[in-house]
């Protein structure tokens, strides 16, 4: 699920929401008794800089049934900022 609100012609904001479930492992493999179940979300601020550039950042947080992540616990926190440029 993705929500999206235009503040004005150059400042975009994203709300999503997305659920994966592989409980038997068929297209990730994690050798845990859950399988892969994920819950993510995700808010991401877009500045259209001109018609060809975008500069974009997104903050998202995942969920796991069991613990997936390298940091050994059942959830994962990332920031990430990027520049498109369409030629």
């Amino acid at each position: 699920l993705i929500v999206r609100y235009t503040l004005n012609s150059k400042n975009k904001l994203a709300l999503r929401f997305e659920y994966y479930n592989d409980i038997k492992q068929i297209l990730i493999t994690t050798n845990t008794l859950n399988g892969f179940q994920t819950f993510g979300t995700s808010l991401n601020y877009d500045y259209q800089i001109n018609k060809n550039v975008l500069w974009r950042t997104e903050c998202k947080m995942y969920h796991a049934s069991d613990k997936l992540f390298l940091n050994n616990n059942n959830q994962n926190f990332n920031l990430t900022t990027s520049l498109s440029i369409k030629i």
